[in-house]
This record gives structure tokens, C-alpha cells and sequence, in this order.
């Protein structure tokens, strides 16, 4: 497993948030974590990604024990990861705003960009290079003019993710990639998600719209903190406690 995740717990209060969850997420897969408002699926993120500690279990990456480690240096392990709310820099250019994020790789020291050595051409140059690469994954190299403020919302959402792969991820964290989307901006985000995976990346995705998940290879199910479920699309869609946890009784059929 490239991440491996073993009873991460995390209290607020008398409140368990996230309790005692476990999976797995392997190299080149894709994996959604999914569940209703409130189940903690954003929180287990914060969780992997650094941004909270956990009161209990432990984070595996790439066979080195995460656990406690700050968002810095998830990031420089190779794990990226969007937000809800796009963190964009609305007043930059899609370009600027990708070329802001190129701040792990490479990397030039002050004294050579204050006086402008060739190191700190060179790094310049490959950060160009690789921003449009990224643009161009995205399919937003046609855009990279525009001001982020003025994209529509499936743009920015996109940017957001162009953004994340920036620290060049070996896992991306997706929280909620398609949501406020129509249906036009949420399949040309699916087939985006799908070509990323081609470069060998895995993913991570949270969602709780059950029709995005049919390019998962696993779903974790939560509900209340707790996996209440584990198993293909498939095996999800048909699982009661997952119908009556998540879906509703409309949907059992």
C-alpha cells in the first residue's frame, strides 16, 4: 500500500470526529471516501494531510510512519491535496497562480535570486516549464491568460487542482472536486481525475455524491466518524447499511 491508514482517531472535546478508521490506499489506485454531511471524511483528510494530529492511530506513506507530520512535510513526501474552498489568488493569472505553488521543486536560494545567478535562472525556467505542463494536463493551457477571478467555477476548481500538482504528488487528496459543478463541468473533471491517474499517480477522493464515484476502485464508507463500509462500487451501492446510512430508503433499489 502506497498509504495506510491504522485506526486514526482524532477528539474535539468529548466528540470523536474521526474513530478508529482504517484503509488503504495502493499505488495507481483511486479510492473515495465517502459518506454523509458530517460523517468526518473532511477531518480524516486534515488528518493525513498534517493539518491535525491525531489523538490516536498511526500514518503510513510509502512505508515510512507519517504520523504527526506537518502539511510542509506531507508535501514534500508527495502528498497534495485540494480544499472545499479554492485558496486561489484571485487578482493572478491561472499561470501565476500555478507558478506561486512551484515552491518545493526545484528550489533556489535567496542569495541567487538576489542576484539573479544562473541557478536561479535555470529554476525559473524548469518552474515555467513545469506549471505548463501542468496547465496542459488540465486542459487549461488555453486559459492561463485569464484571471483566476474570473473563471468559471469548474475552472477554478481545476486550478485548484493544477495547483496541488505542483509538489509533484504520489497521492492527491480530492475534497469535494465536482461539488456546486453541472453535469458538463463534473465529467470533464471525472475524465481529468482519470488522465491524472495515467502518469501513475494514486488518488484519494472525498465525495458525497454517490454518481462521481463509479471511477473509484474502492469506496470507504463513514458515517458518524466510523467506516461502516469497504468493497467496490458495486458492493457499496448494494450495501443496507450503507442504504441506510447514506443513501436513504429511496434509493435501495
Amino acid at each position: 500500500m502506497l498509504l495506510e491508514v491504522e485506526n486514526l482517531t482524532r477528539h474535539f472535546g468529548g466528540l470523536a470526529a474521526v474513530d478508529g478508521l482504517s484503509f488503504g490506499v495502493g499505488e495507481g489506485e483511486i479510492v473515495g471516501l465517502i459518506g454523509p454531511n458530517g460523517a468526518g471524511k473532511t477531518t480524516a483528510f486534515n488528518l493525513i494531510t498534517g493539518i491535525l494530529k491525531p489523538t490516536e492511530g498511526r500514518l503510513t506513506f510509502k512505508s515510512q510512519d507519517v504520523t504527526g507530520r506537518k502539511p510542509h512535510q506531507m508535501a514534500k513526501l508527495g502528498v497534495g491535496r485540494t480544499f472545499q474552498l479554492n485558496p486561489l489568488f484571485p487578482r493572478f493569472t491561472v499561470l501565476e497562480n500555478v507558478v506561486a505553488s512551484c515552491h518545493l521543486h526545484p528550489h533556489s536560494r535567496s542569495i541567487d535570486a538576489f542576484f539573479n545567478t544562473r541557478t536561479y535562472r535555470r529554476n525559473e525556467a524548469l518552474i515555467m516549464e513545469q506549471a505548463l505542463e501542468t496547465l496542459k494536463l488540465l486542459r487549461l493551457e488555453e486559459v492561463k491568460d485569464e484571471l483566476a477571478s474570473n473563471l468559471p467555477h469548474g475552472y477554478q476548481k481545476m486550478l485548484a487542482v493544477a495547483r496541488a500538482l505542483t509538489v509533484r504528488p504520489k497521492l492527491l487528496l480530492l475534497d469535494e472536486p465536482t461539488s456546486g459543478m453541472n453535469w458538463e463541468e463534473t465529467e470533464l473533471t471525472l475524465s481529468t481525475i482519470e488522465r491524472m491517474l495515467g502518469t501513475g499517480m494514486s488518488v484519494l477522493l472525498v465525495e458525497h455524491n454517490m454518481e462521481v464515484i463509479d471511477i473509484c476502485d474502492r469506496v470507504v464508507v463513514m458515517n458518524f466518524g466510523r467506516k461502516i463500509a469497504e468493497g467496490s462500487v458495486e458492493e457499496i451501492r448494494n450495501n443496507s447499511d450503507v442504504i441506510e446510512a447514506y443513501l436513504g430508503g429511496e434509493h435501495a433499489s
